[in-house]
């Protein structure tokens, strides 16, 4: 009879396991593969951007039935006072991504418009540092690590700010990867506008 306990015993631990195991490769399933068509949405939507102060908001259909929502920020902290161009002057870039069941992340890339062409044939020109993130989980998720690094592709014209987010849903490893691009958009049609999007991965 003990030896029936235990057989028993084993075999609901197992299957328990296994339950637990299953559920949690379907989060991180889950959530790759809201990433994935997000991605989609935002590289099909994405247009060059005024510098202006304003928010962009996408809200973003997904295949399971739920929806993600995206918003691009520039809010101008400093502006020179020497230059009569509303442009140029000290930005921060917002890249706010909401995930359905899994939490949101914010990315934030200081930026330093110095030049702003009147006329086609220039290029708009800046600098762009203090790159950082910072995450919000959503219930039985948590955040177990952050990096964001800004990196410069092109000088004056083209930076990356790149790093991660370390979920941890049901307590499965699920490290989000991100890069926010700002860079020039050309020197014919958009001379004076810019572009910022997000690219994300797992």
């Amino acid at each position: 009879l003990l030896a029936l306990i235990l057989c028993f015993s084993m075999s609901f631990n197992v299957l328990a396991a296994t339950s637990g195991d299953s559920v949690q490769a379907g989060d991180t399933k889950q959530l790759r593969q809201q990433i994935k068509e997000v991605n989609t949405y935002l590289q099909e939507h994405s247009a060059p951007i005024d510098i202006k102060e304003q928010s962009i908001k996408y809200d973003i259909p997904l295949s399971d039935g739920t929806t993600a929502k995206y918003t691009l920020s520039l809010t101008q902290l400093a502006q020179s006072r020497t230059i009569m161009d509303a442009k140029v002057g000290i930005w921060n870039f917002d890249s706010d991504l909401s995930l359905p069941l899994h939490g949101s992340i914010k990315v934030r890339t200081t930026v330093n418009i110095r030049e702003v062409p009147s006329a086609p044939g220039g290029f708009i020109r800046f600098s762009a540092y203090d790159g950082s993130v910072s995450a919000i989980p959503a219930q039985y998720c948590t955040v177990d690590k952050t990096s964001a690094t800004t990196n410069v592709v092109y000088a004056d014209i083209w930076y990356d700010t790149t790093g991660y987010v370390g979920f941890l849903v049901n307590g499965l490893a699920a490290n989000v990867y991100f890069t926010q691009t700002i860079s020039f958009v050309d020197n014919q049609e958009n001379y004076n506008k810019i572009q910022c999007y997000l690219n994300y991965d797992m």
